[in-house]
């Protein structure tokens, strides 16, 4: 059981909503008030509080909640407009803090609502390729996948046809960093890389980009400092999709 607390229409929040929603272990609060005012009838282990960006909340309001819901984990999902509070300081440290493109795996994680959202390296049916512009900005996480026992090749886009089949092509945003730039690789990709699935590694997503990409066919984005169990959940499908 979850409870949600605010904003579950904003465009950064609206997969992670949809994910919650369906799970049918999910109520939703418009507002710490109402979490207050409106309890929900069943026991709440794990409470989310949706923040679309840095305005204050009342530590009042936050202290009534953890009255309201005493045993309750809390977390905050947090929206683009709030990177940068580690500078300026971090409401609640004591909560769990995912940033809105990391809900697939950390919120999942968290909340319980996924039991099958494990990270056991895959059986892979092909080579993985990371697609950097310098084989060496894809370097790390090749070493990485192989110490996972993970086929793999660092690859420029221009050099996809040397190894395959792919299973997995994880696409830098040195490479696709807007949707001109996944446009103009289409048409190679198509002709090389066959039924690969698609993943996007960026340093800061933007999430009109992302949902372009999703449109054109990517699975899974990850947001640098990466993260190795994350990226083996999603080659192993097992992350969760809206």
């Amino acid at each position: 059981m979850m409870l949600w607390i605010g904003d579950n229409h904003h465009p950064e929040f609206r997969d992670a909503w949809t994910w919650a929603s369906q799970s049918g272990q999910c109520e939703h609060r418009k507002s710490i008030d109402a979490a207050v005012e409106q309890p929900v009838e069943r026991s709440t282990p794990r409470i989310v509080i949706a923040r679309p960006d840095r305005q204050p909340l009342p530590a009042a309001a936050f202290n009534a909640l953890q009255q309201q819901y005493p045993l309750a984990s809390y977390a905050t999902l947090l929206g683009s407009l709030c990177e940068g509070e580690q500078r300026t300081g971090t409401p609640w440290p004591h909560c769990q803090h995912i940033y809105w493109h990391r809900w697939s795996f950390q919120l999942v994680a968290w909340s319980g609502l996924n039991p099958q959202a494990s990270t056991s390296a895959p059986a892979t049916s092909g080579c993985i390729g990371i697609v950097s512009r310098s084989r060496w900005i894809g370097w790390g996480v090749v070493d990485s996948l192989r110490h996972a026992n993970i086929p793999c090749v660092a690859v420029a886009p221009q050099q996809l046809a040397v190894a395959g089949p792919y299973s997995d092509l994880l696409w830098d945003d040195s490479v696709i960093a807007t949707l001109d730039d996944w446009q103009a690789q289409a048409a190679a990709v198509a002709a090389h890389a066959g039924t690969a699935r698609h993943h996007w590694l960026v340093s800061s997503p933007r999430v009109e980009t992302w949902h372009a990409l999703q449109a054109a066919g990517f699975e899974s984005l990850h947001s640098k400092p990466l993260d190795l169990d994350s990226i083996l959940a999603s080659l192993n499908r097992r992350t969760a999709t809206a």
